[in-house]
């Protein structure tokens, strides 16, 4: 039995390319270039483990000075954004502005720092599996070695503010950053090179425009895109999403300036039946924030410039979990509008394959697809089990199965999954 679960709703360029700009960059600020060795082109892919060729020495300083960043916790990670933003102010519209309000931004990229430089100093190497999302994220917002090199200022000079002005601290790190940035950005250009080689994909941006709205619930609708080329999209795995970028024609003011677009990711929806496969993008949206909201309240023409499709939440994923005979059970998980990825899933395999669908949402008012599943369930009787919990059920949702109302309707503290 398969488990695939989404948490959504609870909510290259050649090597010595890259080294020259990453090495212009930190050489001003008298950091350590990259060594001959590492001007050699590396490949890496989502289940490569790489390892590591900083220094001991440089190993050493990182790890006394990795709990100094750790002290200095958000604050350091704060600084960074308010120091990048303040001399990069473009940047603004590439980063998550909602996720830099709330504070989310800040403590994943401290996480991410701490992930990379334990790895390095505990193992010596740094598990691909653990950058991949953060690299399908980048190839799909078509991110710079520039960019890159921007950020590797700002660390080195967050450092400098905060913490120590010591050369010898900030060789270490510069070194450090050096080679976890050249990896991911041989990593991204070997995903933006596979999206690309796709028959009906492209490269960065692509006009499209919307054809059709559907509310799939009372706080989620379903968009259908166009290319505005004429031409074909691509065929994509489920699970994977698109990249839109909404634009502020005014400019919307944020914690650290004014922005004038933001790019949001959206898991794309699988054709309907008798659907063209290459004709149409379709993404379901829930309306809850700034973003969000300008999308829902967009018309039917309304031009989107969009991603080629991305991500690594794939059932490609787990193949090495797979046995090879199609009666094999999948199990899906989801609540809310994290029901997205697993529908997109479910879709291409419930004809051939039996499945566990388990899904919790608020009420049946926001239960997006419930007709969809049912019709699902109807055509594969006997091969897909459906549960579904309302946390805060209406009363026109009924009571639940076994009280003689609502088949869908199971209740978490007697219900469980038949074998």
């Amino acid at each position: 039995m398969i488990f695939l679960a989404s948490r959504l709703s609870l909510s290259l360029c050649r090597r010595a390319e890259t080294s020259a700009v990453l090495e212009a960059n930190l050489r001003g600020r008298n950091h350590s270039p990259f060594s001959k060795s590492q001007q050699q082109l590396r490949t890496f892919a989502a289940d490569t483990v790489y390892k590591f060729t900083v220094t001991p020495k440089h190993l050493e300083t990182v790890k006394a000075t990795l709990p100094l960043v750790g002290q200095a916790g958000t604050d350091f990670t704060k600084h960074f954004y308010r120091r990048m933003f303040a001399a990069n102010p473009g940047l603004l519209n590439v980063f998550n502005q909602t996720n830099q309000a709330v504070g989310s931004q800040p403590k994943k990229l401290l996480e991410t720092v701490a992930v990379a430089a334990s790895a390095a100093i505990e193992t010596g190497e740094l598990p691909g599996e653990a950058i991949e999302g953060i690299c399908q994220k980048h190839a799909a917002l078509h991110i710079t070695l520039e960019q890159y090199a921007v950020v590797g200022e700002n660390l080195l000079g967050t450092i400098e503010d905060l913490l120590t002005t010591d050369q010898a601290v900030l060789e270490a790190w510069g070194a450090l950053y050096q080679e976890i940035a050249t990896v991911f950005v041989t990593r991204e250009k070997e995903i933006a090179d596979k999206v690309a080689s796709v028959p009906g994909s492209w490269s960065g941006r692509r006009r499209f425009k919307i054809v059709d709205k559907e509310k799939v619930s009372s706080v989620i609708t379903r968009f259908k895109f166009e290319p505005l080329d004429g031409k074909p999209t691509p065929e994509f795995e489920p699970g994977t999403y698109t990249t839109i970028w909404v634009p502020f024609p005014e400019g919307e003011e944020c914690l650290h300036g004014a922005y004038k677009e933001q790019p949001r990711h959206y898991t794309l929806a699988m054709p309907r039946d008798g659907e063209p496969k290459n004709r149409y993008m379709s993404i379901s949206v829930k309306k809850e924030g700034l973003v969000s909201s300008i999308l829902h309240d967009s018309d039917i023409g309304t031009e989107w410039d969009l991603s080629a499709p991305h991500g690594c939440f794939v059932m490609s994923g787990v193949e090495k979990l797979w046995l090879t005979e199609n009666d094999v059970p999948v199990v899906f998980l989801s609540a809310g509008v994290g029901i997205t990825p697993v529908l997109a899933m479910l879709e291409n395999i419930y004809k051939t394959r039996p499945a566990s669908w388990l899904h919790a949402a608020q009420n049946g008012d926001v239960h997006a697809y419930r007709d969809r599943l049912r019709e699902i369930s109807a055509i594969r009787a006997g091969e897909l089990i459906r549960r579904v919990w309302y946390e805060d059920p209406l009363p026109e949702d009924g009571p639940p199965a076994g009280d003689g109302a609502n088949p869908d309707l199971y209740n978490t503290n007697h219900e469980t999954v038949p074998h």
